[in-house]
């Protein structure tokens, strides 16, 4: 006879998605409504005024107005997501919501350093432009996403010498490369029955990239202070934690590498299992929800915090309320806040 089944204490970790293709100004639809939004969306205004994008500054500042903004241009659609991503995670955060590790991808992983205080707001952003400016001038191409098994993603790999952008399940891919090759697999996937579709980006990163501009980044990773985190990071880059702080190389490898989700994932889980891990997806839609399904190995639960960039403002304004009164009431009946250094100190 068993023994009765012991619960395992809960923990968050906020998983901030980034860019990906959605980039539509009713993201920011929620700065008047959510003040911890707003401020984050105004502060992030000011910061790209500073680092001298004043055109991506007066867009976030439309946005935030209510105003239709275009955003395109790298800069903003990144200058956006960073502070759309540290606004709503704390506003859960003061809501009682607390992170007990962070995983982030693409643009997001800036969001998640700034969580566990490897970087400042202003660092991050300035990492991002200079990554923004690198991929504009070096990275012209497409980028394909797929639902299929391992084996097909593999050979469309092989017979159109696509490179990966994206592992972020065992069926959930996403490929980039050249225009012409990135249609190619599409016809192939299409062909095989599994759903694919463009992404709308405006470069494709995630592969070897050599423009000037890594100079600059380079220099600036030099003379970023050394941190360690304050709370668990798992890299989505490299699929392992960043226990120590950041790599020198980090962020300008980064964005030409493929995204690791799955194996972040799975380290988590494997690094802390006397923990029952539930993610919160900062970021549009629920693709963290679809992506942890696909994974047989991991067991854990995934609220989403806002709908597509389409969702009206009170589409948006509820799901948060959802979020929000999803997770605070497992704070109340859990009643425990212990662990937060056996966490930490597990990775």
């Amino acid at each position: 006879m068993t023994g009765p089944e012991v619960s395992r204490p809960k923990r968050y970790c906020f998983v901030f998605t980034g860019a990906a293709d959605f980039h539509d100004e009713r993201l920011a639809a929620l700065a008047w409504s959510v003040p911890a939004i707003g401020d984050s969306l105004r502060r992030g205004a000011d910061l790209l005024e500073g680092l001298g994008r004043p055109t991506a500054a007066d867009g976030i500042r439309r946005a935030v107005a209510g105003r239709r903004t275009d955003f395109r241009e790298l800069d903003g659609i990144w200058g956006l997501r960073l502070f759309l991503d540290l606004g709503f995670s704390r506003h859960l955060q003061e809501s009682g919501v607390t992170p007990g590790a962070v995983i982030g991808t693409c643009v997001g992983e800036l969001a998640a350093a700034v969580l566990a205080e490897l970087l400042t707001e202003d660092e991050a952003l300035h990492i991002a432009l200079l990554q923004a400016d690198a991929l504009v001038t070096g990275a012209d191409g497409a980028m394909v996403a797929a639902v299929a098994d391992r084996g097909q993603y593999l050979r469309v790999l092989a017979e159109t010498g696509l490179r990966p952008a994206a592992e972020n399940s065992d069926r959930h891919f996403a490929l980039t490369g050249s225009h012409q090759a990135v249609r190619q697999a599409q016809s192939m996937f299409e062909q095989s029955g599994d759903v694919c579709r463009l992404l709308d980006v405006e470069v494709a990163g995630h592969r070897s990239i050599e423009p000037p501009h890594w100079a600059e980044l380079r220099e600036l990773a030099e003379v970023l202070p050394e941190r360690r985190p304050t709370i668990p990071v798992v890299s989505s880059v490299t699929g392992e934690p960043l226990t120590s702080g950041v790599p020198k190389g980090h962020w300008v490898r980064h964005l030409q590498q493929p995204i690791l989700f799955a194996a972040a994932a799975r380290r988590l889980i494997d690094e802390i299992p006397d923990y029952s891990w539930h993610f919160v997806q900062f970021g549009p839609g629920r693709s963290v929800s679809r992506f942890l399904e696909a994974l047989p190995d991991v067991e854990a639960a995934c609220t989403a915090t806002q709908p597509l960039a389409t969702g009206t403002v009170e589409e948006q304004l509820e799901a948060l309320r959802r979020a929000v009164a999803e997770l605070a009431p497992m704070l109340s009946v859990r009643g425990d806040t212990e662990g937060t250094e056996v966490v930490r100190g597990a990775l």
